[in-house]
């Protein structure tokens, strides 16, 4: 079959350049062919970028804003320096960009699809996502017959943040879907209670690969740095938004344990750091990072997921502005709530020392990995491929 893979854009993001990756990989692994549409903004003109700059250098001068002053249009591009070989050497070739609306009805109207999977990731989610509908596949003709599958795409957060016009919207393309499948049981009830559609709950698209499917990306890697070494002393850090009370956190765990930090990212998000700072590490680096440390620090949804498949004891500092349902429903099913803290105080030498079941993990996960190559197969088993 010719699917058309729907994914959150392309962003120096670990979590959401892994979970393409893997059903990306699974869907060639089982035959079909795979176009990636990367749905991105149209790139800003020369006049909002100066003004920006501007902008920015008035705020300098009153001492509102303390960061550097550069053509932003850059900096995305400068962030994604040592993500870009990955992306590029894995799946390039099968990338789509496109901007508009328009132009996204326009590709699929001139290239025939059996199916379309709108892939994982926070996609479902308005407040990060400048056009929701897309990822509802409204470019698709009502009559169409190409199948419709929604593979864990997540709506992140336990309150529901869409508007009125959005949710009568949404529930009427929900409606033509074939399948549908969630990332956390927060969404199962949403598309039951706002969106009228019944679905079942899956984990992230990562899952559908063991650890050592991921460690083969840092084994081969020829680029990684080799300045860093890891001898099982090591808290790995990875910290999406960096506060001097997540800093007291390490801090702790590496007093307890008597083991150094090494902080796997930089200040990827930080807009008052220098460019250079703000540079991504490459995703082989990033991988290695988690697979060769001994702890593991976070308040990210896809460094705990990797945490939890290397077995690598850990600590969760819930992140809310991030969406708190994704940790809870993934650490709530696997039986490690307490792994979860919001402050300095819940992080007890006890939770710290505690050794986790990882024989009952390990059977969750690979319970989970089948029910989502299952879901994945059989949405996609189909005898007529229908085409537009």
């Amino acid at each position: 079959m010719r699917i058309g893979l729907i994914i959150f854009p392309f962003v120096p993001s670990h979590g959401s350049i892994l979970q393409t990756y893997a059903i990306y990989m699974k869907l060639k692994e089982m035959g079909h062919s795979v176009t990636i549409i990367n749905r991105v903004l149209p790139p800003t003109g020369i006049k909002i970028e100066l003004g920006r700059a501007f902008y920015s250098l008035i705020n300098k001068i009153k001492g509102v804003y303390h960061g550097p002053i550069y053509y932003r249009g850059y900096a995305p591009k400068a962030i994604m320096k040592n993500l870009r070989p990955f992306i590029n050497s894995n799946f390039g070739k099968d990338i789509v960009t496109i901007y508009r609306p328009e132009d996204t009805r326009t590709f699929v109207r001139l290239n025939k699809f059996d199916a379309f999977v709108v892939g994982s990731d926070q996609v479902w989610r308005p407040k990060f996502i400048p056009d929701i509908y897309h990822y509802y596949l409204d470019f698709l003709p009502v009559e169409s017959k190409v199948k419709r599958i929604a593979f864990c795409p997540s709506f992140g957060t336990d309150e529901w943040e869409y508007s009125e016009n959005q949710t009568n919207k949404c529930r009427t393309l929900i409606s033509y879907f074939d399948y549908v499948a969630v990332r956390e049981n927060s969404g199962v009830d949403f598309c039951r209670k706002y969106l009228n559609r019944q679905v079942i709950q899956l984990y992230d698209p990562t899952i559908l690969y063991p650890a050592p499917f991921y460690s083969a990306l840092f084994n081969h890697s020829k680029n990684i740095c080799k300045a860093i070494t890891y001898n099982c002393d090591i808290a790995s850090v990875y910290y999406l938004d960096y506060t001097e009370s997540k800093k007291q956190i390490v801090d702790r765990v590496c007093s307890v344990l008597h083991i150094k930090a090494n902080y796997v990212n930089n200040k990827i998000q930080d807009y008052n750091a220098p460019l250079r700072d703000r540079i991504a590490p490459s995703i082989p680096l990033w991988i290695r990072g988690i697979a060769l440390s001994e702890f593991v620090i976070t308040d990210s949804f896809h460094a705990t997921l990797f945490a939890l498949y290397y077995n690598k004891p850990f600590i969760t500092v819930m992140n809310m502005r991030r969406g708190g349902a994704r940790f809870t429903s993934l650490l709530g099913g696997l039986g490690l709530m307490e792994r979860i803290v919001s402050s300095i105080e819940d992080v007890t030498e006890q939770l710290i020392k505690k050794t986790i079941d990882w024989i009952s993990v390990n059977k969750s996960l690979d319970e989970q990995r089948g029910r989502s190559l299952s879901f994945l197969t059989n949405s996609l088993n189909v005898e007529d491929n229908f085409t537009l």
